[in-house]
Formats: structure tokens, C-alpha cells, sequence
């Protein structure tokens, strides 16, 4: 095989640059993810050959012997007791020094790479989930790409697509078994970026596969209360579809019903308590209640109905 034998001539003659090595990692990415396993696989060998004449000639006793043999089969340098990993270096000349400070560069080196690539991969599903390409995306995920992998920010291929509205590529991820329950760094899952960008076909999708909303009440509190201010009917009935909780309270024990009443709005009202089926007898730190909230601000058809509904509920 071509690739392998220049591989493998590359990791024994070739010396460049370090800026020629990245052009050469960006015009052949998999032939330098090979010179990397190479590297760090002659060099385990080389170190093998360091421990066994280091006992041989009694530089090392047994133990530390048989330590830098782990370490040259594969065990990582952090799982050695650093006092152990000194003793080994104080024991070792110079040139057998060298190859192990080789092979823990070149395992640095090869994981770099790795997981360089992983993220290029995951790049790769979460601009398909993006854009909406189902073709592609069925590709990656065929070539045993994960299908709930996540960015730097913890933002899976799912949480995506439900942002864009992207249904076809929502549901085929969803039928692979995508996790509906990730949360990235922000706090957001799939279902709350679907009800922020009012994703209806997407909020339906995930329903279907019994996803929760899944945020925090420091996440879904403000929220609410800014569709309340907005008069956002849509985005409440979408917040009470997905079971949100529209009784929950900020600081001062005040729902969102609170507020809807101390600003005099009826139909916000209305949805509250009779789609919502919220609390309308919650009293807040002030000992305050949003029928009499209502009747402080001059919003009597609010507060006349919200007694209304309280002797219903009584």
C-alpha cells in the first residue's frame, strides 16, 4: 500500500519544519495521523529496549523496571506516582532520557491529532444538521459517527437542527437515537431551542420521542416572564404544549401569573389560569396575591376575574 510505505519512509527519514509539517497535515491528514502512530509506536519499542538493559546493567531496580515497561506498553505517564517517575529519570542516562521524553511528545503529538479530527468530524455532522443535509448527514452517521456527539460548547447535531427548524434532519436523528436530554453550556436542550425559534414542527417531532424540556427555572424563569411582557401567546401555549412550569417563581416568590395581572393583561390572564391551569391563590414574599396586584394597579376586570376563578377553585 503506497500511503503506508511513505508513511512509514516519512517517520524514519524525514526531517521539516514545523510550518511544513502543518501544510503537510492539511493537504494529508490521514498519512500524518499514521506517521503519529508510527511515531509513538517505535518509540514505545525503543523504550522497551531502554527499560530491559536499565535493569540488565542495574540502573533500575525490579520495580522501577517494570514500571517504565507498563509505560512503554501503553500506560500513561500521569498514572505513575511522580515520586516513582523520578526515581526512574535520576536512574536513566541522558540518551535514555531522551526517548522517554520522545514518547510522551509523541503520545501528546498523536492524541493532538486524534482529537483534532474527531472535532473536524463533528464539525462535519453539525453543519449537515444545519443546513439540513440529510444526505450527508446520513453518511457521517453510517461511517459510525456518534449521533448525540457534542462541540466545545456542548451543543449536539440535534440542539441544532431544532434551532434551524430542520424536521427531516431532526426526525432522522431522533429515529437513530439521538439524546433528547443533552444540555449545552448555556443550559438549553434540543426541545427549549425548538420553543425559543417557535419550531413547531420540530416541538412535535420531539414529543413524539417523549423528549422533556429539561431546563433549569433559572433557564425557562426568564423566559417566560419575557413572553408574558411580549404578550407572546403562541410561545406560552408552546411553553404550557411542552410542560413547562408556569408557576415557578423568581426572588421574591412571584409567578409569572404576577405579572401578567399587576400589568392589567386579560387575555394573558385568561391563558394562564384556564390553559396553564396555574396557581391563582399564590401569595409572594410580600404577602402580596395577583388578584390583589391587579386590583393595586386599577385592573379590575383582571382582578374581578382572577376572584372568579379563586371561588371556583375553593
Amino acid at each position: 500500500y503506497t500511503s503506508a510505505a511513505r508513511t512509514c519512509s516519512v517517520t524514519r527519514v524525514l526531517l521539516i519544519s514545523y510550518t511544513d509539517f502543518q501544510r503537510l497535515a492539511e493537504s494529508n491528514p490521514k498519512d500524518v495521523s499514521r506517521i503519529f502512530k508510527n511515531l509513538v509506536k517505535r518509540t514505545e519499542k525503543r523504550l522497551k529496549e531502554v527499560a530491559k538493559q536499565a535493569m540488565d546493567a542495574g540502573q533500575l531496580g525490579p520495580a522501577h523496571a517494570h514500571t517504565l515497561m507498563h509505560i512503554a506498553e501503553g500506560e500513561s505517564f500521569e498514572a505513575v506516582p511522580s515520586i516513582q517517575l523520578a526515581g526512574i529519570k535520576r536512574s536513566l542516562t541522558p540518551a535514555q532520557l531522551i526517548i522517554m521524553e520522545h514518547l510522551g511528545e509523541a503520545r501528546r503529538f498523536s492524541k493532538e491529532d486524534a482529537k483534532k479530527h474527531q472535532n473536524l468530524r463533528m464539525t462535519a455532522c453539525l453543519n449537515a444538521a444545519v443546513s439540513g443535509n440529510t444526505q450527508r448527514l446520513q453518511a457521517l452517521l453510517g461511517r459510525g459517527r456518534d449521533v448525540s456527539a457534542t462541540d466545545y460548547d456542548n451543543r449536539s447535531a440535534l440542539m441544532l437542527a431544532c434551532r434551524n427548524n430542520q424536521e427531516e434532519v431532526v426526525e432522522m436523528l431522533l429515529k437513530a437515537g439521538a439524546d433528547t436530554s443533552t444540555v449545552d453550556s448555556l443550559g438549553h436542550t434540543a426541545l427549549f431551542e425548538a420553543v425559543r425559534e417557535g419550531n413547531d414542527g420540530c416541538i412535535s417531532l420531539m414529543l413524539k420521542y417523549n423528549a422533556r424540556l429539561g431546563v433549569e427555572p433559572r433557564i425557562s424563569g426568564p423566559f417566560i416572564f419575557q413572553a408574558i411582557i411580549s404578550k407572546d401567546l403562541k410561545c406560552l401555549r408552546r411553553l404550557i404544549r411542552v410542560g413547562a412550569d408556569l408557576d415557578c417563581t423568581n426572588l421574591n416568590g412571584r409567578t409569572p401569573l404576577f405579572l401578567a395581572a399587576s400589568e392589567g393583561l386579560l387575555e394573558v390572564v385568561i391563558l394562564l389560569v384556564k390553559e396553564g391551569n396555574v396557581a391563582v391563590d399564590t401569595v409572594d414574599s410580600w404577602g402580596h396575591t395577583p388578584e390583589g396586584d391587579a386590583c393595586l394597579a386599577g385592573h379590575h376586570k383582571v382582578a374581578q376575574y382572577l376572584q372568579v376563578q379563586g371561588n371556583k377553585k375553593q
